[in-house]
């Protein structure tokens, strides 16, 4: 956990240094320059929320870490709410910056926003300050995603509900890791960067997970229901009106992206189909 608080701190210097520059730059032409603002018409809009969400796909990953928490129950939604919040921040901070010292013809003809901005402040040295950043952040990214995804495939081979689930359930003796699920997970991602770029696979990862998203915040309403309310854990706050938001949100990213990209979201369709039958197949093998 130490280690990703480092690569956060990491990442984070460049984006600070171009905003703290950027935001009282003021002799670069096309400063202030608002006009890509509130034209949705201009761009597809269900590509650009794709892109956007992956930089909040965090909180879900935070939830697999509930269970190692101390008092998750206040803990938690703090840790979800507050992040997501910042992000959102710096964002916004972000975008200012880009507009306030690009030219918008400038900023849609760029293929890697944060590098051209940098380099129109700092000069070639601000390309080098980016990609460094860039790559800490993916470096600190896929060790996160690592040790949060093992935290769903172990559970699961440890409830028999996996194919060969006995392999993956073993836990290295010396690391105190779950070694196979690591090389399991290294060898599907292996497989799935012949699928397309970048681009390619966070999209089809984002469009595929808001379908599980949503259904998450429906079972609020399915939990209501079964469950009585047991004071001093989390109550989700004014009921039900932010779960009907979430879904509302969940349907329209949905089925934006499948106008719009209809291929890419069959694919992210078919790869979470193929996992029903094998889930069913074990589910029904161990209730017997």
């Amino acid at each position: 956990m130490k280690l990703q608080v480092l690569g956060t701190i990491g990442k984070l210097v460049p984006i600070f240094a171009i905003v703290i520059i950027g935001m009282f730059q003021t002799r670069i032409p096309g400063a202030i320059n608002m006009s890509l603002v509130g034209s949705p018409e201009k761009v597809a809009i269900s590509g650009a929320l794709l892109g956007a969400l992956w930089s909040y796909d965090g909180w879900i990953a935070t939830c697999t870490l509930g269970d190692e928490l101390v008092e998750p129950e206040r803990n938690l939604p703090k840790a979800i709410v507050g992040a997501i919040i910042f992000v959102i921040c710096v964002y916004l901070i972000f975008n200012f910056v880009i507009f306030k010292n690009l030219a918008p013809e400038f900023v849609i003809a760029s293929d890697s926003i944060g590098v051209d901005t940098a380099e129109t402040l700092f000069g070639k040295s601000g390309a080098t300050l980016v990609t460094t950043g860039v790559l800490i952040s993916s470096l600190f990214t896929m060790n996160a995603q690592m040790m949060t995804n093992e935290r769903y495939i172990l559970p699961m081979a440890q409830k028999e509900l996996l194919p060969d689930h006995q392999k993956l359930s073993k836990i290295h003796p010396k690391y105190q890791t779950p070694i196979n699920v690591i090389i399991l997970q290294i060898i599907l991602t292996c497989a799935y960067l012949f699928m397309g770029n970048f681009e390619v696979l966070t999209n089809i990862t984002i469009f595929v997970v808001w379908i599980f998203f949503t259904m998450a915040v429906f079972g609020v309403f399915i939990l209501r229901k079964k469950f009585p309310r047991q004071e001093g854990l989390y109550q989700t706050p004014l009921y039900p009106i932010i779960p009907i938001i979430g879904i509302a949100g969940g349907i329209y990213l949905l089925a934006s992206t499948l106008i719009n990209m209809f291929a890419l979201s069959m694919v992210g369709i078919v790869v979470g189909i193929i996992g029903l039958p094998v889930y069913h197949h074990y589910s029904k093998k161990k209730s017997h």
